[in-house]
């Protein structure tokens, strides 16, 4: 093993020789008899190790929660996508009862029952084409072709 090797393998499992590899302890145990720089390796990430076993994080559960719901765009509205969603569904679907607001959803409903009639006013159908166009349905439907001799 090698002092690069032996870094990665501090950086990778720590410096308790307890969480690294089987077939590596014996080699890095090799290393750390030979070299002084990776005594010195060791020594620096056992302080390491100890610092980050001492720190310890003090935050309210329920402010850490808060803070969390905070980055959510569905908790908060914070995406404009989400807040005009929810603007158009307030709009739509009030929460009061008040007989005020009713409108707003028979309006909403209104507006595919115009687009109907303003489509359906718009085709015109004069007598020769409606009866052409049913002639071609019919031809469509009996999934035959024309020279076929009708069933007795």
């Amino acid at each position: 093993m090698n002092q690069n090797q032996f870094r990665k393998l501090l950086e990778t499992y720590g410096a308790n020789e307890a969480n690294w590899p089987a077939e590596s302890i014996s080699s890095a145990r090799v290393l750390i008899g030979q070299s002084e720089a990776a005594a010195r390796l060791l020594l620096e990430f056992r302080a390491f190790d100890e610092a980050l076993d001492r720190y310890q994080v003090e935050i309210d559960a329920g402010e850490l929660s808060a803070r969390i719901l905070a980055t959510v765009p569905f908790a908060s509205g914070a995406s404009g996508a989400t807040r005009l969603v929810d603007r158009i569904l307030d709009w739509l679907i009030p929460e009061s009862t008040n007989l005020a607001n009713l409108w707003r959803p028979a309006i909403a409903a209104t507006f595919p029952l115009l687009l109907g009639v303003v489509l359906g006013s718009t085709i015109s159908l004069n007598g020769n084409d409606l009866v052409d166009n049913w002639q071609d349905e019919i031809y469509l439907l009996a999934l035959a072709s024309e020279e076929t001799e009708p069933l007795p």
